[in-house]
């Protein structure tokens, strides 16, 4: 199970940052904006994504969790 939420968080990610982030993040209009673009990317995804899905070590919903939506 959480390996589902660990592959499903990568793929985010991944295609996130390797669409065309380069290109987008100097359209950002804030510099912390930037900032923070800068730090999810070279941050473990799975510190950015896992709270859509778990709040307080508890499933948001349990299907979305193990992958079934």
């Amino acid at each position: 199970q959480e390996w589902v939420l660990m592959w499903q968080g990568n793929k985010l990610a991944q295609k996130w940052f390797e669409s065309n982030f380069k290109d987008r993040v100097p359209g950002l209009r804030t510099e912390s904006a930037k900032k923070i673009a800068h730090e999810m990317k070279d941050s473990n995804p799975q510190e950015w994504w896992w709270s859509q899905f778990v709040k307080d070590d508890m499933a948001i919903d349990r299907e979305k969790k193990l992958g079934k939506r």
